[in-house]
């Protein structure tokens, strides 16, 4: 219980950096609204922003192509292999509060996957805005596995995920995820508590 009830004061701090994710991910589909190419409804006679606009829109696939193909290795077990479409300054933030470079994420990566084997990331959302890709959605899961100390529960967890990726000249280099502790350790069966 001690393990546990040191995460709470971590919760407070999410929440400022949900409530930045949350501003980034609104603005993002504020703006996925407006169309490229057009101003007021009316066609843009300049072609070199029509094809500045096709420029954004490819880069922004392949950024999400990117992204979404890193969570599939994240899920298979094979970050490492993903190491070249890695930037060498990569920089992780997982639940606010534990910073990593890209050897810490492929241990918390594979810690995650020797706990919950059969977890999968199910997203529900997927926004670009230019070099950010924002993924919000679920990461499902059997805890069957030890979990930094907490032996198999054989719980089924579903657990809110919300991520936000940046990719610079085809390559990630930087990750932020977040998730609810909270509920996250509700579901293995803790009731977490404030300290007094």
């Amino acid at each position: 219980m001690k393990r546990i009830s040191i995460l709470l004061p971590c919760l407070q701090k999410n929440r400022l950096v949900y409530t930045h994710l949350l501003f980034l991910v609104l603005s993002s589909l504020v703006s996925c609204n407006s169309k490229p190419g057009k101003a007021d409804n009316k066609e843009v006679s300049n072609p070199m922003a029509t094809t500045e606009a096709a420029v954004n829109v490819n880069e922004s696939e392949t950024n999400k192509a990117l992204v979404l193909k890193m969570y599939e290795e994240f899920d298979k077990g094979k970050l490492a292999d993903f190491a070249l479409n890695m930037s060498p300054d990569f920089k992780c933030n997982v639940l606010g509060n534990t910073d990593l470079d890209w050897k810490g994420f492929i241990r918390f990566g594979d810690g995650f996957l020797t706990a919950f084997p059969d977890g999968k990331h199910n997203f529900d959302y997927v926004i670009v805005n230019g070099e950010n890709v924002v993924t919000i959605g679920t990461y499902t899961g059997t805890h069957l596995g030890d979990m930094q100390g907490i032996a198999p529960t054989k719980a089924k967890i579903t657990l809110p995920v919300m991520h936000l990726d940046r990719v610079v000249d085809g390559k990630i280099v930087e990750h932020r995820g977040l998730a609810n502790q909270v509920q996250f350790m509700a579901q293995l069966g803790f009731n977490m508590v404030p300290r007094n």
